[in-house]
């Protein structure tokens, strides 16, 4: 669903843009814990003790929704909190050979 007129689109995106790199990562980083703050404590407002594998469970479909595979939920939330606040392994894929010049 998208309700904002493209005019507020580009003013939006004109202030955002003005920053500087910096203060953009600070907002972003500001919005995730805000939202993370919002799920929290909602889960504890249903009754989920944190620390538990529902309360892991349930945080985490609703922070990362459609964007993780159950199975990966289920694996996170097993593993226990500290788990959850460490960041990911990424790795990165090799280099697409048909590329290559």
């Amino acid at each position: 669903m998208n309700d904002t007129s493209a005019k507020a689109d580009e003013i939006q995106r004109r202030l955002i843009m003005s920053r500087t790199p910096q203060e953009r990562i600070k907002m972003c980083a500001a919005m995730y814990e805000s939202g993370r703050k919002l799920i929290e404590a909602s889960l504890k407002a249903e009754g989920l003790v944190e620390g538990t594998y529902e309360f892991r469970k349930k945080f985490l479909e609703r922070m990362y929704g459609r964007e993780l595979r159950p199975e990966v939920i289920e694996a996170v939330a097993a593993r226990g909190a500290g788990a959850m606040n460490r960041a990911p392994t990424i790795r990165a894929s090799p280099p697409d050979a048909s590329r290559a010049s």
